[in-house]
């Protein structure tokens, strides 16, 4: 609280103290405080003291078969110099009669070689007590066979890394049915902040992958470093700031929720616009459809006839059949056209219409109103242009599927009219969520005033902005 009132007040410099170098105090100060103060005496009431109980409880219960478990400390990890929670738990584990030799830390073990042996006389049982960070003793160890529990004396920053700590024994492979995972947390310290912080962030996160709320967007709710107030209220174990946590989040989500409502009538708009355009064009042209589909029905009727643009090529002399000789001619444009050509070439006229080839991202058949501008492209999937008769056969196919284009364009306009009235009808809803998102925002507001938020805002986001974290949903 010193400290916190001397940043408030300006009375040291940024690169002295800050808000963040408190914080991470407070957080040593919850694991041990000799952290923070070494010339303190232990504490038989403390994490080292509970973690040392429970450890040895779990260590003579399953003494028969050899029972392995993981401390998890992410703080004050092992570097030869002051004190270490590390050092002090395993010298009183030791009083309490667990073997040197089965104590080992993860940090003693730097190489790949190291580590390999290490971990294999953890699945042997004769390591029976791990130590480590999350970092080094996350992912990839394989140490499950016989580990019984998980103990996490601090608190990680994200959930994720809950998991992996919990993770190393909850997975298949361990001999044991039931296993211990054991959060220790100080009362009244940072540690109850940081632990309600992480079930926030994990409810957000599930509520993301579950997709339960249409949510596209999260951001971290990383804690950084905090206001004086924020520190005021947490070491005075006012509950008002563990609620602000909760509340913070709900705002957040309502905010997301807003957001992603505002974009979907955005999206609506557009697509209602584009609707209309494509219903105005099917209103342009649907009178040229008609007369196209007219036309290749009359010519249908009296039999198929091609009509080259100039002297038919020699292969197509070569047949009488009308498919056949369409689609030499196809063979022979497309011959024409030199490789590196970029545009048009009008083969000849069937059935009122114009075949074309197009040669843009690559070689398309085209069939052009001689009425207006009508154009429909020919879908070929699987038949090439080297096959004479199928091309040929193909074009007429697609000549006689546009007898039916009028009746889907009316179809289409019919159900473009309809969506758009469905579209006008959710652009006049108000979003849902609006009197919660109220009643959130009132009570954020309520116990910012009351912790004195609104007036101190020294320290927390410019030390530490949110990151937001952007992930597609299928």
């Amino acid at each position: 609280m010193e400290r916190a009132n001397a940043i408030r007040n300006g009375s040291v410099k940024p690169s002295e103290d800050n808000m963040l170098a408190v914080a991470n105090c407070g957080r040593k100060a919850a694991l041990d405080m000799r952290l923070v103060d070494a010339s303190l005496p232990f504490d038989p009431n403390g994490k080292v003291a509970k973690i040392r109980d429970e450890v040895v409880r779990i260590w003579k219960e399953t003494m028969p078969l050899k029972g392995t478990q993981i401390v998890f400390c992410d703080l004050s990890t092992p570097n030869g110099s002051g004190f270490s929670v590390y050092h002090e738990l395993r010298d009183k584990l030791m009083e309490a009669g667990i073997p040197e030799a089965e104590i080992a830390f993860i940090h003693d073990h730097d190489s790949d070689t190291a580590k390999a042996r290490l971990f294999q006389m953890v699945r042997s049982g004769s390591v029976r007590v791990l130590m480590g960070s999350t970092l080094k003793l996350g992912m990839g160890t394989n140490v499950q066979k016989r580990l019984k529990a998980i103990h996490q004396a601090d608190a990680p920053w994200r959930p994720a890394d809950c998991e992996q700590r919990d993770g190393r024994a909850w997975r298949a492979g361990n001999d044991w049915d039931e296993i211990e995972l054991i959060r220790y947390v100080t009362e009244g310290s940072f540690d109850a902040y940081v632990w309600n912080l992480l079930e926030v962030k994990a409810k957000f996160v599930a509520q993301l992958f579950n997709s339960t709320s249409g949510l596209r967007t999260v951001e971290d709710l990383t804690m950084g470093a905090l206001t004086y107030a924020e520190i005021k209220a947490i070491a005075s174990g006012n509950p008002l700031v563990l609620e602000k946590a909760m509340v913070d989040a709900e705002v957040m989500k309502y905010a997301i929720l807003k957001n992603q409502w505002e974009q979907d009538r955005w999206k609506w708009s557009n697509d209602r616009r584009y609707n209309e355009g494509v219903i105005q064009q099917i209103s342009r042209n649907i009178a040229g459809v008609e007369s196209d589909a007219q036309a290749i029905e009359a010519e249908r009727e009296r039999g198929w006839s091609f009509k080259p643009l100039g002297p038919l090529c020699e292969l197509a002399r070569d047949n009488s059949g009308v498919e056949a000789q369409l689609g030499a001619q196809i063979l022979q444009v497309s011959r024409d056209m030199a490789k590196g050509f970029c545009g048009e070439a009008t083969v000849g006229y069937v059935g009122g219409m114009r075949v074309v080839l197009s040669r843009f991202d690559g070689l398309d058949v085209v069939l052009e109103s001689q009425a207006g501008p009508a154009r429909y492209k020919i879908s070929r999937t699987g038949v090439p242009i080297t096959s004479i008769v199928e091309s040929g056969r193909l074009v007429l196919e697609s000549l006689e599927s546009l007898l039916g284009e009028p009746s889907r364009q009316n179809r289409l306009a019919q159900r473009l009219m309809a969506e758009n009235r469905d579209i006008e009808t959710r652009l006049t809803l108000d979003f849902e969520h609006q009197d919660a998102s109220d009643i959130v925002l009132r009570r954020k507001n309520e116990i910012e005033s009351e912790l004195d938020l609104d007036k101190d805002q020294a320290g927390t986001e410019a030390d530490m902005p949110a990151v937001e974290t952007t992930m597609p949903v299928a």
